[in-house]
């Protein structure tokens, strides 16, 4: 007070506290810790014509800035050697996959304004020789995003397939044995996703409006992906929810004890078939038996945690990065003796040049308290742009992924492949490549 001549009596409370800077940003601008983010501070730096390397460098943690208004540097993260699947992307491109044993895999394609998923077989001869299975098409399946598998206590496998689109995306979660998904997709004989009540080929998982920590509705949902942990035992439910007006669109994040899901599932099979074998199994018992409803009271208790985010003009989505998801998938490590998990999501689109190819990183671990915006778990976001070796400069899309072993992630990037013609004439031509990257290479924070 003394040094600056200023009386004890001036407010110095929050409100003021701008003002405060003001007064003093020619002595203190320097000072990094007067912005928020690194690239306000390096911003400031070029606008009043500090060229200083050693200012421009300082050590101070990597952030990737949510600030619209900010320039953001964030580093590029190459990916291991990338295999070309030699699937050309044309009419249906190809946006998940089912890795198989010996080299084979189930691919999942789709293209937008179709509620169809199309899924061939790739298998890899002594030989090396790529073949490919004629499509079989899976009516009301969605974009394809959602691709796991998983076995039950009893050792039963089952698939986990997005449902339910009308339009492009999924609203809903299905869960089908993996003999039924086999047959349909070796025989192409089409399976309708309107007739599960019907047919009896798969169960579906409703009420996902609601699927969250504290049963509240954010919004009217629009789309849903999910995923699951190597072992089968954690679900994580991605969804976009809109209010009814479309004033605002939020992002949310859920994760699930799948086999506290599937001891629900048991019951209801179980009465199922007791019902059955009484035969008084009436077509409205079916219907429900068939129901894996998120507003199921022992289903609600299963919820370990979520997070989510309001869309705004003014903040780059954590949840949905450049306005882009592709796709989402999920592990389950220890640390210190305490349960955690690990998310990626996946996003970019090369057609839309603006756009970057990027992987973000969740950490995710219970807390004790809960606050408002995280009911049961809490997060730290990463991210950084991806590209391919050999091929830095060329501009990707990423789409579906799956955890591997430890921290390797592995999953699809597209991008242009220039190539000679049976007339000659180069064409462009996009390609999938399969290829992986350490998830730990992934540091730069979102704030």
């Amino acid at each position: 007070m003394e040094l600056y001549d200023v009386s004890s009596d001036i407010d110095l409370s929050e409100q003021n506290k701008d003002a405060d800077k003001l007064e003093f940003v020619d002595e203190f601008g320097l000072d990094s810790d007067s912005f928020e983010t690194r690239e306000e501070y390096e911003q400031y730096l070029e606008e009043n014509g500090y060229t200083d390397e050693a200012l421009m460098s300082l050590e101070e943690p990597e952030v990737f800035s949510r600030s619209r208004k900010s320039s953001k540097k964030v580093k590029k993260v190459v990916t291991e050697k990338a295999e070309d699947l030699e699937v050309i992307r044309r009419a249906r491109p190809t946006q998940h996959y089912m890795p198989l044993s010996k080299g084979a895999s189930y691919l999942m394609k789709a293209k937008l304004k179709d509620p169809n998923a199309y899924i061939m077989k790739r298998t890899v001869d002594q030989n090396k020789k790529v073949s490919y299975s004629k499509t079989a098409t899976f009516e009301g399946f969605g974009h394809g995003q959602t691709f796991e598998q998983f076995i039950n206590s009893s050792n039963e496998e089952y698939y986990l397939l997005g449902g339910g689109a009308t339009e492009t995306f999924a609203k809903n979660l299905v869960v089908m044995p993996r003999s039924t998904f086999e047959n349909k997709v070796l025989s192409r004989k089409e399976i309708i996703f309107k007739k599960w009540k019907k047919d009896g080929l798969f169960r579906i998982m409703t009420g996902l409006a609601k699927a969250n920590k504290t049963g509240m509705k954010l919004g009217d949902l629009r789309r849903v992906d999910a995923a699951l942990t190597a072992d089968g035992s954690t679900l994580v439910i991605w969804k976009e929810l809109q209010k009814k007006d479309k004033s605002k669109t939020f992002y949310e994040i859920s994760l699930y004890d799948m086999r506290k899901i599937m001891k629900v599932f048991a019951k209801q099979r179980a009465v199922e078939f007791k019902k059955k074998a009484k035969k008084t199994l009436k077509t409205k018992d079916k219907n429900e038996s068939l129901n894996l409803s998120f507003a199921n009271r022992s289903i609600k208790k299963a919820c370990i945690g979520s997070f989510w985010e309001q869309s705004t003009k003014g903040k780059r989505s954590v949840l949905k990065p450049n306005d882009s998801f592709q796709s989402i998938d999920i592990e389950k490590y220890i640390e210190n003796g305490k349960q955690k998990w690990r998310i990626a999501i996946t996003s970019g689109n090369e057609i839309k040049r603006m756009k970057d190819a990027t992987i973000t990183r969740f950490e995710v671990e219970k807390r004790k308290k809960n606050s408002e915006r995280e009911k049961g778990v809490t997060y730290k976001a990463f991210r950084d742009q991806i590209c391919l070796k050999d091929y830095e400069e060329d501009r990707l899309e990423l789409e579906g992924g799956h955890f591997m072993n430890g921290n390797k992630y592995e999953f699809l990037a597209v991008k242009e492949v220039e190539e000679e013609g049976k007339d000659g004439k180069v064409e462009s031509s996009r390609h999938v490549f399969l290829t992986s990257i350490d998830l730990l290479d992934i540091k730069t924070q979102v704030k």
